[in-house]
């Protein structure tokens, strides 16, 4: 029995309709070939990353040049959607029957956009610290964090990165306006 067979009759089992009569929005078949685009979908995007960093160096007398990430980031994609793509030909995998996230995954969907949003727009304005800070504030609350500790792990996060990455690895970030925290070291 091949592949086609299995899928056809996983349809047939599935039912061409819902409880009501209506036609079924999206076959188990319709569902698998949406999976299977995704991963090549993922695996073109690491095949363009890496392509892309081939041209930045990959290695500097300091250490690490800027293609290091991206040209291993670009592979670990390559190699996921391989393994994604192979295994849906071996076990089928647990689809649900929409293509969408479930309702409750809409708003963390939606507040994760806004934020990376927000961050891209913001962080010239109101530098690396005042940008991360309410970032990681609204999507710890979001995921239901309390709220002391979203603070704490905001704080710690944002100050705690900017300060490493500014007086210890050297690297320039966005600072506040005004100088708000270069007393801090920010």
């Amino acid at each position: 029995m091949g592949q086609q067979d299995f899928d056809r009759r996983a349809d047939d089992a599935a039912g061409g309709a819902t409880d009501d009569g209506a036609p079924a929005v999206a076959t188990p078949t319709a569902m698998l070939a949406a999976y299977r685009v995704a991963t090549l979908a993922i695996g073109t995007i690491g095949v363009v990353v890496c392509w892309q960093a081939r041209q930045l160096v990959y290695y500097t007398p300091y250490g690490p040049g800027p293609a290091f990430f991206p040209l291993w980031l670009g592979g670990l994609l390559i190699l996921l959607a391989i393994g994604l793509f192979a295994g849906s030909f071996v076990a089928r995998p647990a689809l649900s029957g929409t293509l969408g996230p479930a309702r409750g995954a809409r708003l963390d969907l939606v507040v994760t956009l806004g934020a990376i949003v927000a961050f891209a727009l913001l962080i010239e304005r109101l530098g690396f610290v005042l940008t991360v800070f309410p970032m990681m504030m609204v999507l710890l609350l979001v995921r239901r964090c309390g709220f002391g500790l979203a603070v704490v792990v905001a704080a710690v996060a944002s100050a705690g990165v900017g300060y490493v990455f500014m007086n210890h690895l050297g690297v320039s970030l966005p600072r506040a306006p005004h100088d708000l925290l270069l007393p801090l070291g920010l």
